[in-house]
């Protein structure tokens, strides 16, 4: 926690001061532990954006006593401009600095471990590109292990793996004493568009395992990523994920970890980590079927199932699966249109989600049940259950196809339900007490994962989190509605009541914004030296307390070409006052014609040493090639409107440009150059931002930025 004070005094983005101090001091504190440290300088290009930046990696070496491939460990120190980013990745800087301590403390591993402190991953990954690509570090590396955060609390989750990952799983077993991990993250993960630097490496195809901690997602990319919303226990759970497996790798006589093929794999509460083969899991599916077909051919032969009753049953599971969703729909519709732009409904859908996303999921739960009880009373409720479990089934097969790392959920609940059946139709007593009990087994394996996928989604999540409660809910419907006809209202009217309360208190007593619960609000400067205008603009719908000392009438919504070529978005604008603030600058160091193309070579700066500097050609120039210092750009050409480019950590001395074009015409570029923080001169007189709001993490929020077009003849 020392650590995290010291990296997140200030946010610290590539190209600022205070970026700077963060890399001295781990360079300081690897020093004091016995390490000396590499700062790798390259000039980084993105993969798949139109970015580059200069980037400062730090690498330290604690050598091993003998040979093989090392243990390579990850942090990035960069963080976004307006985050102090103690969690999102102090945490995972301060936990590499401590493994490198405690490390150097115990008895020599017999591998090398390598610390990475990785720069610009928030702009793209781009700090891991250039140590794959370049550091010969990155050739020797064994087994890599990613420390990320996208919240300031929770468990740190195992959230990814390699592929062919047995080994890999192996070592955590045997190795870590308090296990978050299952391959339902994974599977969802690999589908989201989301990225950490452990998707460079896994491209590249070292194995590895990729680590985070994901509570109070709110916090997320903002100020309140503090030190003070950092929950010591996140950082500790990190910190002995990284300490136990680089002494179990460090230690390990097997070089090629992807040797043992793909697990599937999942955590109870924490305690244990249960993991088996592919080939396993064939085979506990084949039980499971067995299992299913001896539950309804005994059902047939007592005459308390029919084919006809089944297939019915199976329909109304499907209606009250539809409907659930439909009524929390709606539900959520209503609140949305009820709010309405009120600060007080946004306040609570921001920092009291929860409580939403359970009242739209109790609603829903409530109106599966009275699909149940009807069904229960013409059909019977073990026809209605057991075409309950036959649903399971078929989702089972279709997940154990399309995301076998998720299968492990819908078959253990299954299987144990169906042994439960089995007993309970020849031993009706014993199996109702099985049925139970295996309702609670079914609660602890999904519950925490409903926990996981609301706090990865958080309002967004209302929809997943109702089905897979109603799904979760059908298997132990046979006890729920295998009562009196009198009391069949009672478990559909508690949910509705359940849910309509813990509607009201949300409304109603839900957190307003302040000091504790920020809103988050945006604005940026913007000097056309083109056309001379001088303009605020915003990402928000409206001004609040503090924007509107900026925002007066008249107020535009319109596009912001000169700096958002191509995208469609309207931002909230307004005339400013004028400050005088150097434009960047350019340098034609050669423009040639070969043939019917062009070369030039340019060198851009900012006088004003801005940070970031941003190009843009129109789509009639039409761009074959492309580089910057010396890096070829190999999503420039790509962008959307013509040819653009981002680059972060601009040195004082400018960037080198080279680009090859079709036509041998003149050349227009756009350059924008981009510092961090709107004007002293412009906001010298405002009332401070109010405690009560924050910078939101979107787009060039909260900096000054300067345009200015320059032709080449």
């Amino acid at each position: 926690m020392r650590h995290v004070a010291a990296i997140s005094k200030q946010p610290h983005p590539v190209g600022s001061a205070e970026h700077s101090a963060v890399r001295d001091y781990i360079v300081r504190t690897l020093a004091e532990s016995g390490l000396t440290a590499d700062v790798q300088r390259a000039t980084a290009v993105g993969q798949t954006r139109p970015v580059a930046a200069s980037t400062e990696n730090i690498v330290a070496r604690l050598p091993g006593s003998g040979g093989g491939k090392s243990v390579l460990l990850v942090a990035h120190y960069d963080s976004v401009p307006i985050s102090f980013g103690a969690s999102d990745d102090g945490a995972g800087v301060a936990v590499l600095l401590e493994t490198a301590r405690v490390l150097q403390s115990l008895p020599r591993l017999k591998r090398d471990v390598v610390f990475l402190f990785t720069d610009g991953e928030e702009l793209g990954l781009l700090g891991a590109q250039a140590f794959v690509a370049e550091h010969p570090q990155a050739a020797n590396a064994g087994v890599v292990m990613n420390f990320e955060a996208r919240g300031t609390r929770g468990p740190a989750i195992l959230f990814e793996t390699s592929n062919q990952n047995g080994a890999l799983m192996q070592g955590v077993s045997r190795t870590v004493r308090s296990p978050v991990a299952n391959s339902l993250s994974y599977e969802i993960y690999k589908r989201l568009p989301n990225d950490t630097d452990f998707s460079v490496f896994k491209r590249a195809g070292y194995p590895g395992l990729n680590f985070a901690f994901i509570d109070e997602v709110v916090h997320y990319h903002t100020l309140m990523d503090s030190g003070q919303n950092l929950d010591p226990g996140s950082l500790q759970h990190e910190g002995d994920y990284a300490v136990d497996l680089a002494r179990w790798f460090g230690d390990s006589l097997e070089d090629n970890l992807k040797s043992q093929g793909s697990v599937t794999y999942f955590d109870l509460l924490g305690m244990v980590l249960i993991r088996y083969s592919s080939s396993a899991g064939v085979v506990f599916l084949a039980l499971t079927a067995l299992l299913l077909v001896a539950a309804i051919v005994q059902g047939f032969k007592k005459s308390c199932m029919t084919v006809k009753g089944l297939l019915s049953g199976m329909v109304i599971m499907l209606l009250a699966v539809f409907a659930a969703a439909a009524v929390s729909f709606a539900a959520q519709y209503l609140v949305a249109m009820l709010g309405n732009g009120s600060r007080a409904v946004l306040a609570g859908e921001f920092y009291n989600s929860g409580t939403y996303v359970t009242a739209f999921a109790a609603l829903g739960l409530g109106t599966a049940f009275l699909f149940w009880n009807a069904a229960a009373r013409r059909l019977g409720p073990d026809n209605l259950a057991m075409s309950g479990l036959v649903l399971w089934f078929i989702l089972l097969l279709v997940t154990s196809v399309v995301a076998p790392g998720a299968a492990y959920l819908l078959l253990w609940p299954l299987f144990l339900a169906l042994v439960a059946w089995n007993v309970k139709l020849f031993k009706p007593r014993p199996g109702a007490v099985l049925l139970n009990l295996a309702t609670v087994a079914a609660v602890i394996l999904v519950a925490p994962m409903l926990h996981k996928i609301f706090t990865a989604f958080d309002l967004g999540s209302y929809l997943i989190v109702g089905v897979i409660l109603t799904l979760l809910a059908a298997l132990s419907v046979f006890q729920l509605t295998d009562g009196p006809a009198r009391r069949s209202w009672l478990v559909p009217g508690a949910l509705y009541v359940g849910g309509s309360a813990l509607l009201l208190v949300a409304l109603l007593f839900s957190p307003r914004f302040d000091r504790r619960h920020p809103r988050l609000d945006s604005a940026f400067y913007v000097s056309n030296q083109d056309t001379g205008s001088y303009t605020w603009a915003s990402y928000d719908k409206a001004p609040d307390e503090w924007t509107s000392q900026l925002f007066h009438q008249p107020i535009q919504r319109q596009t912001l070409p000169e700096l958002l070529p191509g995208s469609p978005r309207r931002l909230m604008q307004t005339p400013a006052d004028p400050v005088a603030i150097a434009g960047p600058s350019m340098e034609i160091l050669e423009s040639k014609a070969v043939g019917s193309e062009r070369q030039v070579h340019l060198r851009v700066l900012s006088p004003r040493h801005a940070p970031i500097i941003l190009l843009f050609i129109p789509q009639e120039t039409a761009v074959i090639s492309s580089s910057v210092n010396g890096h070829d750009l190999h999503a420039a050409s790509a962008a959307q409107g013509g040819w653009t480019m981002q680059y972060y950590g601009a040195p004082a001395d400018g960037i080198d440009l080279m680009l090859k074009m079709r036509a041998a015409g003149p050349l227009s570029l756009r350059i924008a150059d981009v510092s961090y923080g709107l004007p002293d001169a412009a906001t010298a007189t405002l009332k401070p931002r109010p405690d009560s709001s924050i910078p939101s993490p979107v787009g060039f929020n909260d900096t000054t930025v300067v345009v200015k077009t320059f032709s080449v003849q």
